[in-house]
């Protein structure tokens, strides 16, 4: 199990403490790992640039980049429509 390392267990009472579960701090301390175990990794497939099919984020892109371009050209007409209509 891979457990944070840090002020998480200072065991100062602070929020995070866990000497009274662990029964000391400093048994928390000996826990404490800055990477993960090879087995805590798990299977990972390979990975291979430019195999993933992508047409999906391509398509949701183009809709969120057309979607802020009309909201765009619609606050400056509503700037222009208030600037030369409102009193």
């Amino acid at each position: 199990m891979h457990l944070p390392c840090g002020n998480l267990h200072s065991g100062t009472g602070d929020i995070g403490d866990y000497s009274e579960v662990t029964g000391s701090s400093k048994s928390a301390k000996q826990k404490c790992k800055t990477t993960p175990e090879k087995e805590d990794e798990g299977p990972m497939a390979e990975h291979k640039q430019g195999t993933m099919d992508i047409t999906v984020q391509e398509k949701t892109y183009a809709g969120f980049i057309s979607f802020v371009a009309r909201s765009c050209v619609a606050l400056i007409l509503f700037a222009v429509f208030m600037a030369v209509f409102a009193i």
